[in-house]
């Protein structure tokens, strides 16, 4: 503390690094945080990445620990999402819409198949990244209502609330990328104004160069 307020580190950078420490860096990271996934459904995606949501086992208060989806099994981050018959149901009719031909079996196995199998930034790429982070969003929320206000959960209903959102998501995807086309366009004509309003100048000044070059050689 001492030696970076004695300047050696005194750059804005190295302040937050000391102290805002970085922790390990992981594989997942660039899969998470995608920019076309919208927000609440990327801290999601992050809590269940590191197994922090609070499913019924991480509940303390709660004394029954099933899960709350198809009362079976003992709830977990791991079996509410990959496990449970009722997930694995919904993964199947997901699978098959988005044409994933891998099965999805855990957390890691789901960012294993994605970074390596499902990379790009192609329109059919972020529709299944949409599509995937909807549905752990739209699953979780699911969880939620059953647990808090005894609603049981339809398979249906859940996917078509995933395709919703991601249709809805989509369209608000283009529609951003044509208003940045747009003020790209912008930007690129008052540009192209510019250089021609400067050659515009320049043609200007060398005929009066000319010119009076001319009227000097006249008098001469």
């Amino acid at each position: 503390m001492g030696e970076w307020f004695a300047g050696r580190n005194s750059e804005t950078a190295n302040a937050y690094g000391f102290f805002m420490p970085r922790g390990p860096e992981v594989s997942w990271a660039s899969l998470v945080w995608r920019p076309e996934i919208m927000l609440k459904h990327r801290f999601i995606l992050w809590l269940l990445a590191h197994g922090k949501l609070q499913t019924t086992n991480r509940m303390a208060y709660v004394e029954n620990k099933t899960c709350m989806l198809c009362q079976c099994q003992d709830e977990s981050n791991g079996h509410l999402f990959f496990e449970c018959s009722i997930t694995c149901t919904l993964w199947n009719k997901v699978r098959r819409w988005l044409e994933i031909n891998h099965e999805v079996n855990s957390i890691e196995e789901l960012f294993h198949i994605l970074g390596h199998y499902y990379k790009g930034v192609s329109q059919r790429m972020k529709v299944r990244y949409l599509e995937i982070s909807s549905m752990i969003y739209v699953l979780w929320e699911a969880h939620n209502r059953c647990l808090y206000e005894g609603i049981v959960p339809d398979i249906d209903r859940i996917l078509r609330k995933v395709q919703i959102n991601v249709y809805h998501l989509w369209i608000y995807v283009e529609i951003e990328v044509i208003h940045l086309a747009k003020a790209w366009a912008v930007q690129i004509i008052r540009m192209v104004q510019i250089v021609l309003k400067l050659i515009s100048s320049a043609n200007e000044f060398h005929r009066r160069i000319n010119f009076i070059g001319e009227r000097r050689r006249l008098y001469n």
